[in-house]
C-alpha cells in the first residue's frame, strides 16, 4: 500500500517517512495539491483536518478529482 500525506508543515516529513508515507507540502483544500498527491488514483481519502470548513473543501475537491473514491473524514463533537 502506498500512502501520500498532504500537510502544510514541512517538519511532518520525518514522521511521514517513519511510517513509509510520502509527504506533499501544501494546502489540502487546493485542487492542484490533491492532484499532485494522487487523489485521482487513490483507493481511499482520509481527511483529518481539524477545521470543519477546510474538511468540507478537501472532500469537495477530492470528489471533483475522483468521484468514486471512499472518503473518511474526522468528525467534530462537543462535550457538554
Amino acid at each position: 500500500m502506498h500512502i501520500n500525506v498532504v500537510d502544510l508543515n514541512p517538519q511532518a516529513r520525518a514522521l511521514a517517512e517513519k511510517y513509509g508515507a510520502h509527504l506533499h507540502i501544501g494546502h489540502a483544500g487546493h485542487h492542484d495539491v490533491l492532484e499532485e498527491a494522487g487523489v485521482g488514483s487513490a483507493t481511499a481519502v482520509l481527511v483529518t483536518v481539524p477545521d470543519p470548513a477546510t474538511s468540507v473543501e478537501v472532500i469537495h475537491q477530492s470528489r471533483q478529482i475522483n468521484p468514486c473514491v471512499p472518503i473518511v473524514a474526522r468528525a467534530r463533537y462537543h462535550l457538554y
